[in-house]
């Protein structure tokens, strides 16, 4: 399986170096806009693989490599800028200009995973410049989210995470949705083992987890490198796993976080039943992204 990734920033070389631990992961393509950081990184994941006796193919900044790229990462990131998700956007969506009109100039044909930020415009925004399947190009969304919820409620309920299931949905960002209605803890609904006080405060928990990192790091990488990579082995491997991740609303013509499967090589949502302040959140949440999105 070929990877490519464009960017190579906190995220986009944690990427890198992580997808090299899955086994059918035999050869990287890195793409960055400084070419000696591009280079830099090659050579030191090629020592980091030689000591573990890797054997990964990894090149860098040729274009023609995509014309037989399975997938690719896009994780272009703004380094320095004020915590403003709209001049976020702007420069972002600059840079993503460029990079489809890159993509453009290849044969590539596969499946696009986006990470930059806003993930679910910038996702949305790739997808109409390369003007490709819409299940073919997703965004990382609200997975991350996902796992942080399940990590703060595994510590509080003293239960291992692989035995808790459910999903955040909506915007990766302030609006996001904790559907606390689908979380379960051994098969037990979530909302019969907290008190209404814990209802109201477990995501805020979580997200004051996310924040924390954020500020004493300047950045997250582990986390989001984890969901990437759990995406790519879904693809490789043919994993039926549901996860929420960023793909299409045809009625919305939006991306967003939302449940979806791998299946017949592209990923398709799968319905979930919400209850009403949750889809109220939902709309508040798609709303949010539209008063953004300006394409």
């Amino acid at each position: 399986m070929k990877i490519a990734i464009i960017g190579l920033g906190n995220v986009g070389s944690t990427i890198a170096y992580q997808l090299c631990n899955i086994d059918k992961v035999n050869e990287l393509v890195l793409f960055d806009i400084d070419d000696n950081k591009a280079k830099a990184q090659k050579l030191d994941i090629e020592d980091g693989n030689a000591s573990l006796n890797k054997e990964i193919k990894i090149s860098y900044n040729n274009d023609q490599e995509l014309n037989d790229t399975d997938i690719i990462i896009y994780c272009v990131s703004i380094g320095g800028i004020p915590n403003n998700r709209l001049e976020e956007y702007k420069i972002t969506k600059k840079i993503t200009e460029d990079v489809a009109k890159q993509i453009n100039n290849t044969k590539f044909n596969g499946i696009i995973i986006c990470v930059s930020n806003p993930v679910d415009i910038i996702t949305n925004y790739l997808q109409k410049l390369l003007n490709y399947d819409y299940h073919k190009i997703i965004g990382s969304g609200t997975l991350l989210d996902t796992s942080r919820l399940k990590c703060y409620l595994s510590n509080k309920l003293d239960t291992k995470i692989k035995d808790i299931t459910g999903y955040i949905i909506g915007e990766h960002g302030s609006t996001q949705v904790p559907v606390l209605s689908s979380f379960k803890i051994n098969n037990r609904s979530l909302l019969t083992l907290i008190n209404d006080e814990d209802k109201n405060s477990v995501h805020k928990e979580a997200l004051e987890r996310a924040l924390f990192v954020k500020e004493t790091k300047g950045f997250t990488n582990y986390g989001i490198a984890s969901s990437v990579s759990l995406i790519v082995d879904i693809i490789i491997n043919h994993k039926n796993n549901i996860i929420s991740i960023s793909t299409y609303d045809e009625k919305e013509d939006l991306y967003y976080g939302y449940p979806s499967i791998f299946k017949d090589n592209k990923f398709i949502r799968q319905e979930i039943s919400l209850l009403d302040n949750e889809k109220e959140l939902l709309n508040k949440s798609i709303a949010s992204i539209i008063k953004v999105k300006d394409f």
